[in-house]
C-alpha cells in the first residue's frame, strides 16, 4: 500500500485509472463478442423474431429430458 493511501484512505488516481482502463477494455471485448454473436441476425427479415425463436428453441433443447 503506497503512503498517499494511507494518508487519504482511497486509492492512488493511477492505481484508479488503471482500474477504469481495464474495466473499459473488458467492456469493449465484450461488446465485440455480442456484436459478432448478433451479426447473424442482422440479415434476417425480422431480426428479433429470428433471435427469439432461436432462444426459445434453445431453451427448450435444453428442459428436454433425456
Amino acid at each position: 500500500m503506497r503512503l498517499i493511501e494511507k494518508i487519504t484512505g482511497s486509492p492512488h488516481r493511477h492505481d484508479i485509472a488503471d482500474s477504469v482502463h481495464t474495466a473499459a477494455a473488458g467492456v469493449s471485448r465484450s461488446v465485440d463478442r455480442l456484436s459478432d454473436a448478433l451479426k447473424q441476425y442482422s440479415k434476417a427479415d425480422e431480426p428479433l423474431v429470428a433471435l427469439m425463436t432461436d432462444v426459445f428453441n434453445k431453451l427448450q433443447m435444453k428442459s428436454k429430458p433425456k
